[in-house]
């Protein structure tokens, strides 16, 4: 857990099945003190895996309050999450994606996991940009959400040197100050990509991602980078190197999704068995997408996120507008591995 107050103060953090807050508690002290600081983080344990739980941060006479689902066994079978990108610039339109995105695990608590983010997260690597596009709390949806779901997610060409990404977005990177990383899901292994420290064969990172793919024991696997190998053009055309380097070990390591956006709409390609998704609609200016070789149609500029659903021999992926209208889905890999 990880939050950010606006003086330097104590804080507790307490957690339960209730919202008694009777399960354990904790004191801490801020640990980023600079300009913008006073960030507290506790990494809260032994929680029985897929079990609900119900928290509260306390500092002075000021609390806040969230739920989440604590991650699945590492021996599940099942499980579900939400993915989107590109939530730049407008925090008005991000919102409603949020509320279509807490809608959806309102009525179905299965989804109430992870948020898969593909990068882009703000117009810009500032503090201002940050607080005015995530930490405005006149976009309830935005703070409902990331108080109730663990956003993951890539850095994107918006966030620069990812200064603030890396200060607010503190992942369990491989090799900082690159920031790539992967992690388990129950089921899934999940591989973050940073496209802007060099990827290509024979590099640091080129030789973390085989290894990580190779090593991995996961039925499933997501990729999560920024610049997809295949879109449907509007702005940005194809990433070669996503073409030449990272589909050959998708189709070699059996991964399903390589989410990506960069382009602000939604479109899908298929490849040789690997999905190439172009999730873009997450809040920034949308773009006109196009029919372009391996896309396969419908395509459509428009707020999305969407959502994916595994089994042990299924995973399921649909795309959804704000409001939660199908645009694209159900679409279905069957496991052949």
């Amino acid at each position: 857990m990880l939050w950010q107050v606006d003086v330097t103060a104590g804080c507790t953090i307490a957690w339960g099945t209730d919202t008694s807050y009777s399960t354990g508690n904790a004191g801490t002290t801020e640990y980023n003190t600079g300009t913008d600081g006073h960030q507290h983080k506790y990494n809260i344990t032994g929680l029985t895996p897929g079990t609900h739980y119900y928290y509260r941060v306390t500092a002075g006479s000021n609390n806040w309050t969230g739920n989440f689902y604590a991650a699945p066994a590492a021996s599940a079978t099942n499980v579900k999450l939400l993915m989107y990108g590109d939530t730049r610039t407008y925090g008005a339109s991000n919102n409603s994606v949020c509320g279509g995105m807490i809608t959806k695990y309102t009525a179905d608590p299965g989804y109430q996991t992870i948020v898969l983010h593909a990068g882009d997260w703000v117009a810009n690597n500032t503090e201002a940009d940050w607080t005015n596009q995530w930490y405005n709390y006149t976009w309830t949806n935005i703070v409902n959400a990331t108080a109730n779901t663990a956003f993951m997610g890539c850095i994107g060409n918006h966030e620069g040197s990812g200064t603030i990404y890396e200060k607010y977005r503190p992942y369990n990177f491989a090799a900082a100050p690159a920031d790539y990383f992967s992690f388990d899901y129950g089921p899934l292994h999940v591989t973050v990509i940073d496209q802007y420290t060099t990827y290509t064969s024979g590099s640091a990172q080129y030789n973390w991602l085989v290894n990580d793919l190779s090593t991995s024991t996961k039925p499933w696997k997501i990729i999560v980078l920024h610049e997809p190998g295949w879109t449907a053009n509007g702005t940005h055309g194809n990433n070669t190197t996503v073409q030449s380097v990272i589909q050959p070990l998708c189709v070699t390591y059996h991964v399903s999704i390589v989410l990506g956006g960069h382009n602000h709409y939604w479109a899908k390609a298929l490849n040789n068995g690997v999905y190439h998704l172009t999730s873009g609609g997450g809040g920034a200016d949308l773009y006109t997408p196009s029919q372009q070789t391996y896309i396969v149609p419908p395509f459509l500029s428009a707020l999305n996120f969407q959502t994916v659903d595994i089994t042990s021999t299924t995973l399921t992926f649909n795309s959804y507008r704000s409001n939660g209208t199908v645009i694209d889905g159900p679409i279905v890999v069957n496991k052949t591995w």
